[in-house]
């Protein structure tokens, strides 16, 4: 889940774990270019990350999620 899109000065990323460990969280700006990384322990069930995004230019941002088995993505329009 992604809340709120259209994004303000940031969003909410919440994703269920599917018993991988850790993943990796992108977010790509409309070149391309990685503007975000984290790398995240899957420590409980649901993982829930808030992003400050009031640096980036307005945009379509791709939102990745990176797992061992997993891959998930999503836009978000700021």
């Amino acid at each position: 889940m992604l809340i709120p899109n259209p994004a303000s000065d940031n969003f909410t990323i919440s994703f269920d774990s599917e018993n991988e460990k850790s993943f990796t969280l992108l977010i790509i700006n409309p070149t391309g270019e990685i503007v975000y990384r984290q790398e995240i322990l899957a420590e409980e069930k649901v993982i829930t990350r808030q992003i400050d995004a009031a640096e980036f230019p307005a945009g379509v941002y791709t939102v990745q999620i990176i797992g061992a088995t997993i891959r998930k993505s999503r836009l978000v329009i700021y």
